[in-house]
């Protein structure tokens, strides 16, 4: 923990003394002038510290940064808001804010695994990879492409060539093609944090390259964006699943279905966006309003999302930011019980299978039966998690869907147990 909030300390003084901060942060938009360690780390060039020997092999220096200060000057307060992110510790000990994103991917031996389809949704500059080396590319190693890579979390990720005044959408070609007829339905302001945040990483990390389909022969929610119809699509598109090695099953999993559970959610009916709750407008000292980019905090920790949630939410007798963060928390808690029941049900229900297995006292029907109750548990339980931080983090986005997601899931679990014990 010392030396993440080390890590991004340095982090933060390069940004405040004006140097390359931006290439760290993914805007580019420092100076440049930046010399010595502050713009060693802030260039991505992690060497000098948190790297496993085998990270550091995957990581080259970025080339310069394309901004250089433009949208700095043109937006301060936003920038400023963007930046400010990088300082953020989560509740779980964590800061995962886009400023800090380059530094995340390239300290983490699981996502440079991935490759580079990983950069797929963590920068616009993807694009001009895809450009270059076509479907090649999703079967690329992270160190083979990371230094092509100046701005990783930029403008242009949400923004039409990376002018702000465009207003927000899905900019990043690999989600923006494959999944053009569902962001037809889609809000821009939703679309452009849902290019990342959905649940259809399996396309970039597997079936694009197993089947050598082009993105424009793709289309993940031709069936809907319910668990059932993603699923069916991508068992059809030859999704990898997971192999649970002692059970000897597969497992399907879905990562973050935050775009995915939020159509047709009561927030999205009301006509919010991510943007209403993740991006409130604030005011500087002078009065004017501002859109806040610190897009990845928690809407709990600022006062102008509270404030925000107010203006529906004192119907419900909630009358404080105070009292929205209890009445949020509430919630997370409520759901959260859920999930660590069923949590604690899949451990046991896996134990009750293998005993069964190896002692043969039960029939190899009621043991696939078991066995798919285990398998189906395990998918509605991960696709409602969606993978927060927290137990339960994300039930704002859509409480209803959360929670019959999460009753399915318990009684799938209940129904294997009931054939075993």
């Amino acid at each position: 923990m010392l030396g993440l909030v080390l890590a991004i300390l340095v982090f933060a003084g390069c940004a405040v003394a004006g140097t390359v901060a931006g290439t760290v942060a993914g805007t580019g938009a420092g100076s440049g002038a930046g010399t010595g360690a502050c713009s060693t780390a802030a260039a991505g060039n992690l060497d000098a510290g948190g790297l496993s020997t085998a990270s550091q092999s995957q990581v080259s220096a970025p080339r310069q940064p394309l901004y250089n200060g433009e949208f700095k000057d043109l937006y301060p307060d936003e920038y400023a808001s963007f930046m400010r992110g990088a300082l953020d510790i989560e509740e779980d000990g964590i800061a995962h804010s886009h400023a800090n994103l380059r530094n995340r991917v390239e300290q983490d031996p699981k996502t440079l695994a991935i490759g580079a389809p990983c950069l797929s949704c963590k920068t616009y500059e993807f694009n001009e990879l895809y450009a270059k080396y076509g479907l090649d590319v999703f079967g690329m190693p992270y160190a083979a492409v990371t230094g092509e890579v100046a701005d990783m979390f930029s403008c242009r990720n949400c923004h039409a060539n990376g002018d702000p005044s465009s207003g927000a959408d899905a900019t990043l070609i690999t989600y923006k093609t494959y999944a053009a007829e569902f962001l037809k339905t889609v809000d821009p302001q939703t679309a452009a944090c849902g290019q990342c945040h959905n649940t259809t990483c399996d396309y970039v990390r597997y079936i694009i390259q197993r089947t050598g389909a082009s993105l424009q022969e793709l289309n993940p929610y031709r069936y809907g964006t319910d668990a059932d119809a993603l699923r069916k699509a991508g068992l059809e598109d030859g999704t990898v699943q997971y192999l649970d090695k002692e059970l000897g099953i597969a497992i399907p999993y879905r990562a973050h279905a935050d775009i995915e559970l939020f159509q047709g959610s009561h927030h999205q009916k009301l006509g919010l966006t991510c943007v209403s709750c993740h991006m409130p407008y604030e005011t500087n000292r002078e009065g004017k309003q501002y859109r806040d980019h610190n897009s990845s905090g928690s809407p709990l920790e600022s006062e102008a999302a509270m404030e925000f949630c107010l203006t529906c939410h004192k119907s419900q007798g909630v009358t404080s930011t105070i009292a929205m963060r209890a009445f949020i928390r509430e919630r997370q808690a409520a759901i959260g019980a859920v999930e660590q029941q069923i949590l604690d049900g899949l451990d046991e229900l896996k134990s009750l299978i293998l005993a069964a297995e190896a002692a043969g006292t039960a029939d190899e029907a009621t043991l696939q039966k078991a066995r798919d109750c285990y398998t189906d548990a395990t998918y509605y339980y991960t696709f409602q998690h969606a993978g927060a931080d927290t137990p339960g983090g994300k039930i704002a986005h859509a409480p209803d869907k959360m929670r019959s997601y999460a009753a399915q899931s318990l009684t799938l679990v209940e129904e294997g147990l009931g054939l075993l014990r």
